[in-house]
């Protein structure tokens, strides 16, 4: 009798942990790009290219007129071959009309003779697709889309240019005019329309690194639209999720655990659960992380809060062209709601002598420090500008915040408060 209990008793255990259905997601396929890439061209002088504080010499096809050639790379991690490990040289022939042939070194030789026949940019909308085969797992692949670089507006290419014309990569090179430069799009992420739990749910997988493995665990993402713009993204807060050994994501309001990628994309496997995600949520209390400011000092993070108001951190830098676009908005808010908003700025990757010239060039007002890769984890930043909406009580609002938001909000927290 004990034992017929005790099978029975095994038998419940098993069958209530397989009671949820395990859902199967296949992507066949379904490559997109979601992010893209600016990639400046370079003049080339003799058979030298130089990178990344690196230079090498070239093999030059035979038939080409050296005078009317240049050069670009083109970042792709999983080639660890050769002399600029992780980025491919791309060999230019014309580039000054909007058409041009575009030599790929893929075996990283640095010979532009042996990786077959040239890709053809025929004019300004034109592109070109091309794969990259995963040296170590030559069965893994990216594919990336390739065209001529477009601006929104002059403001935007000047932003563009500084950036790249200041960045150390490219400083021994001759750039030529940003107007023929190349902009890239690596099509590193899976996406489907999936029927789950009877319903009809966009999710897709990212292949952060770009190096066509999708299930490394740490570094790549899962693709959810539980957002406020129904957007496919791997923004994390946003509807994005970094892959580990246990990621719990949320489908129309229900948590799924993710059980497995499969190493080249193929597919995902989810079943749901009653497992809660470990990251920040809203309503809860954020951590209180140390924050180290611009002239030296380092404060709390619940030290710099301040009760009474809501506090907003900002996540930003000087080399950020979507930050500084942003900074005449913070400003307008601050001057609107001083009384009820506390702005804390906090710049990522960025030198304090640009970070002081800027304060005192928009005469900005508020609090100014570093972050770091604890908060960026805490607050789930993964790009810039990032807002982080909290209340009066520690509390968070909102995780990547828009400012007219920001402002929503304010203006409910006045009305709470009588004004």
């Amino acid at each position: 009798m004990k034992i017929i209990l005790l099978l029975t008793q095994i038998f419940l255990f098993i069958s209530s942990a397989y009671a949820q259905k395990i859902d199967t997601v296949f992507f066949n396929e379904n490559y997109t790009s979601i992010s893209g890439s600016y990639n400046p061209v370079y003049k080339l002088i003799g058979n030298e290219i130089s990178y990344r504080s690196k230079t090498a010499k070239i093999k030059i096809p035979p038939n080409l007129d050296s005078k009317n050639l240049a050069f670009s790379f083109s970042f792709f991690d999983a080639q660890r071959k050769g002399k600029f490990q992780g980025d491919i040289a791309l060999l230019l022939d014309g580039y000054n009309d909007y058409k041009s042939s575009i030599y790929f070194d893929y075996n990283q030789n640095l010979d532009f003779t042996d990786d077959g026949p040239p890709q053809i940019l025929n004019n300004k909308k034109d592109s070109i697709i091309i794969s990259y085969y995963n040296s170590d797992k030559t069965r893994l692949l990216l594919r990336k889309g390739i065209n001529f670089a477009t601006y929104r507006d002059d403001q935007d290419k000047k932003m563009v240019e500084e950036f790249y014309l200041n960045h150390e990569h490219g400083k021994k090179n001759e750039f030529l005019d940003s107007e023929f430069w190349l902009r890239s799009y690596g099509y590193n992420s899976l996406t489907k329309e999936a029927i789950i739990n009877g319903d009809t749910i966009p999710i897709g997988i990212h292949d952060w690194n770009l190096n066509g493995v999708y299930n490394e665990k740490g570094i790549d993402r899962i693709l959810t639209a539980e957002n406020e713009f129904n957007w496919l993204t791997y923004r994390l807060a946003f509807g994005g999720y970094v892959y580990k050994d246990s990621t719990i994501i949320k489908l129309s309001g229900k948590n799924y655990e993710v059980l497995d990628v499969e190493e080249s994309g193929k597919y995902m496997v989810i079943v749901e659960t009653d497992k809660k995600s470990k990251a920040l949520q809203v309503g809860e209390v954020v951590p209180d992380l140390q924050v180290k400011l611009i002239d030296g000092s380092k404060k709390m993070l619940h030290d710099l809060l301040q009760p009474e108001k809501y506090n907003l951190l900002d996540f930003w830098g000087t080399w950020c062209k979507p930050c500084i676009k942003q900074t005449p908005k913070l400003l307008r808010l601050d001057s609107l709601y001083g009384t009820k908003l506390n702005i804390i700025a906090l710049a990522h990757n960025d030198k304090k002598r640009n970070i002081e010239a800027y304060i005192s060039k928009h005469t900005i007002p508020w609090i100014n420090g570093y972050s770091n890769i604890e908060i960026h984890k805490a607050f789930m930043v993964d790009g810039w500008p990032t807002l982080v909406l909290i209340d009066e009580n520690k509390q968070l609002i909102g995780l990547k915040i828009q400012p007219d938001k920001v402002e929503e909000h304010l203006q409910q927290f006045e009305e709470k408060e009588g004004y």
